[in-house]
């Protein structure tokens, strides 16, 4: 019986060890400030500029834009963006200012970004959203048509070699092909 306690004692501690050990790989977003007046959200394919902290988690200031003075613009959603940082500016408003919690999975990954951003650094980012410009309606379709025209020009290479097949099936058959058949079978 004392046995199995200690058993039990040293299975819940190792469970307690491995859980702390674990980090969340959650992207956690806090607001510091919203504005009142909040009639426009950021979304996904808008254009926005923001100024932003990026720290390490041990607070190590990776970049800030508040030194040069000059803030990042950048799509919302776009590939080339920590998508951490996208998803932490979606629903904000303009000057609406929010911190960013960044698992590794959502930010700079296994590989990290050396020097500065060791691999499955996790990080803290306070973003202030200054301006949000949606895009033309168009831009939508525009961007749309982009995304399809691969699969629209495979589409065309496909329509074009079932027409061919079906052309080359019924040839023969045709009743002009049938007569030069005959007059080649006759002079052989």
């Amino acid at each position: 019986m004392c046995a199995n306690l200690q058993f039990f004692g040293y299975f819940l501690l190792v469970l307690v060890a491995i859980s702390s050990a674990v980090e969340d790989n959650s992207i956690q977003v806090s607001t510091i400030f919203k504005p009142e007046d909040c009639p426009v959200f950021a979304a996904q394919g808008d254009d926005v500029s923001v100024h932003y902290i990026m720290k390490l988690k041990d607070g190590t200031v990776l970049k800030s834009s508040y030194e040069d003075g000059v803030p990042t613009d950048f799509i919302v959603g776009e590939p080339n963006i920590l998508s951490g940082l996208s998803y932490g500016i979606m629903a904000m408003c303009v000057g609406e200012k929010r911190k960013i919690h960044v698992p590794p999975s959502y930010g700079f990954g296994a590989a990290g970004s050396p020097p500065a951003i060791p691999p499955m650094a996790f990080l803290d980012i306070e973003a202030e959203l200054l301006q949000i410009s949606k895009p033309p309606i168009y831009m939508k379709y525009v961007k749309l048509l982009k995304d399809r025209r691969v699969m629209f020009g495979g589409y065309i290479a496909g329509l074009v070699v079932v027409s061919l097949i079906i052309l080359c099936k019924c040839l023969p058959s045709l009743p002009s092909q049938k007569r030069k058949a005959a007059k080649a079978k006759k002079i052989d």
